[in-house]
């Protein structure tokens, strides 16, 4: 499936959370497997990243320099901070294509599950099972009816 490097680095911690909790383990299996997948495509979006900010921003001592209390990143003039929001944004829509399980919410649990990892991770996570087995498949029976 095809997912982009900002839902990586969403889902990259959506993930650690939902592992928090104890699950079956057919499930654990799948988070864990989703999280090498996300958590390796994550590395190399990060990695990108870096190398933007050093092509861009300014470097003393072989070192990023940013301002400790703020987080704020210094850029050598605007024209150069514009630049690399421009590059920034171009990496974070690129697309990347990871084999990922899919889950339903039944295998997630509800009491647990955090509504924020859910949107999270809404590219993964189905209603049923039987929409797990055939992406093209209704929702509930209500979704067929109104189709029809």
């Amino acid at each position: 499936m095809k997912i982009t490097n900002t839902q990586i680095a969403t889902a990259n911690e959506a993930i650690v959370a939902l592992l928090a909790a104890p699950r079956p383990p057919k499930t654990t299996f799948d988070l864990v497997r989703a999280k090498k997948l996300i958590g390796d495509a994550f590395k190399l979006f990060e990695e990108a990243r870096h190398h933007l900010l050093r092509k861009h921003a300014v470097v003393e001592n072989d070192q990023i320099k940013f301002d400790r209390a703020s987080g704020i990143v210094s850029f050598p003039s605007d024209e150069a901070k514009e630049t690399y929001g421009r590059e920034f944004a171009e990496l974070a829509a690129q697309e990347v294509d990871l084999d990922l399980p899919t889950l339903t919410f039944a295998q997630l649990g509800t009491a647990d599950v955090l509504g924020t990892a859910l949107l999270a991770l809404d590219f993964m996570v189905t209603d049923d099972e039987a929409k797990k087995d055939s992406p093209a498949a209704p929702k509930s029976p209500a979704a067929s009816v109104e189709a029809a």
